[in-house]
């Protein structure tokens, strides 16, 4: 008899993961993984995690966009370091 709850295919866990800060696909026991509660996060190294997690926080834009899975943001040809720059002047501007 098959339970209702167990799928009949299982998936086979995935072995590559993108960095959440630059989207560099790499294996997975090749990249840097962060915990952050229930959640793993994993990054290219502990400097990517490490921006991530301070700039996660600093404005709204920045945090609805660090959200995004890293393939589908829309930078206008931007890398995310010169986005997350971008944003923290206009931030900043818009402070004084």
């Amino acid at each position: 008899m098959s339970s209702v709850f167990i799928p009949k295919v299982i998936r086979k866990p995935t072995t590559h993961h993108a960095c959440r800060w630059c989207a560099k696909r790499s294996l997975r026991k090749q990249m840097y993984k962060l915990r952050d509660g229930p959640v793993d996060w994993w990054f290219c190294n502990d400097e990517h995690a490490l921006e991530w997690l301070d700039n996660r926080h600093k404005t709204y834009s920045i945090n609805e966009m660090l959200r995004i899975e890293p393939r589908e943001r829309d930078l206008n040809g931007k890398t995310i370091d010169q986005w997350v720059r971008d944003e923290l002047s206009q931030a900043n501007e818009s402070d004084a």
